[in-house]
C-alpha cells in the first residue's frame, strides 16, 4: 500500500498534481508565482519547484497545441 505523502507534488503545502493542473485549466495560471499564489505549491521548502515547472509547461503546451490564446506577462 503506498502512502498518501506518495501522491503530493509538494509535500510541505499538501498540494496534489491535479490541484496544479485545475489552476492552469480554470484559475487561468500560467507562471509559477501564479500557482504558488493558487495552490501555495512550492512556497515551503523548494524541493518541488521543478516538477511544477515541468506540470506548468507541459500543461501549457497542451493549450498551445488546443490553439488557446494566452495572456502576456509583460
Amino acid at each position: 500500500m503506498t502512502s498518501k505523502r506518495a501522491n503530493y507534488v509538494c509535500e510541505c503545502k499538501a498540494v496534489f498534481r491535479n490541484e496544479i493542473v485545475n489552476s492552469i485549466k480554470k484559475g487561468h495560471a500560467q507562471t509559477l508565482l501564479d500557482i504558488q499564489n493558487l495552490t501555495k505549491a512550492s512556497t515551503g521548502c523548494g524541493r518541488c519547484k521543478n516538477q511544477v515547472e515541468w506540470i506548468i509547461n507541459t500543461e501549457l503546451e497542451k493549450k498551445r497545441k488546443h490553439g488557446l490564446q494566452l495572456r502576456l506577462n509583460l
